[in-house]
Parts: structure tokens; C-alpha cells; sequence
């Protein structure tokens, strides 16, 4: 905390910064991703856990990866499982 005559400023924590494991290169994450299909079908919840991830990280990445023709889908809702094509 920083206080002057007529000012005073506080530094908080940036809790919307990229999540520790994925600080690094931004397309790391899906590359990672798709290492963790490599040994077969995954839920989006197993991916998180294993990539140390938030849950809206992991389905946006997820979803960009089905976008691009680069990860399929099993099944729907809840049950939903990522695969490589």
C-alpha cells in the first residue's frame, strides 16, 4: 500500500490471470489437451483435474478444439466425452 498527502493505492491479486500451469505459451494449453486424449476418451471435468484448469478454461479450450475439427465428441450434456478424431 502506497499512502500520500491526497492519494492512497492498494495492489490486489489479479484473480482473473491465466491459471498457473498455463501461465506459459497460450497455445500450450491445447496442445496439452490433446496430450491428455492421447490415451483415450475423457470427460471435460477429467481434462480439468489433469491439466489443473477452471472449469470455464477447460471447456472453452475444449470447445475451440472441437471447433477446429481437432477433438470429437461422445454422447451429450453431462455425459460428454472428448476423444481425437
Amino acid at each position: 500500500m502506497t499512502v500520500t498527502a491526497n492519494t492512497f493505492s492498494i495492489v490486489l491479486p489479479n484473480r482473473n490471470a491465466p491459471d498457473a500451469k498455463a501461465a506459459g505459451d497460450a497455445e500450450s494449453l491445447p496442445e496439452a489437451v490433446i496430450r491428455a486424449l492421447a490415451d483415450g476418451a475423457r470427460t471435460r471435468a477429467e481434462i480439468q483435474a489433469d491439466l489443473g484448469v477452471s472449469q470455464s478454461t477447460a471447456s472453452r479450450v475444449l470447445a475451440d478444439l472441437v471447433g477446429g475439427g481437432r477433438v470429437a465428441t461422445i454422447g451429450s450434456g453431462r455425459g460428454t466425452r472428448y476423444r481425437l478424431p
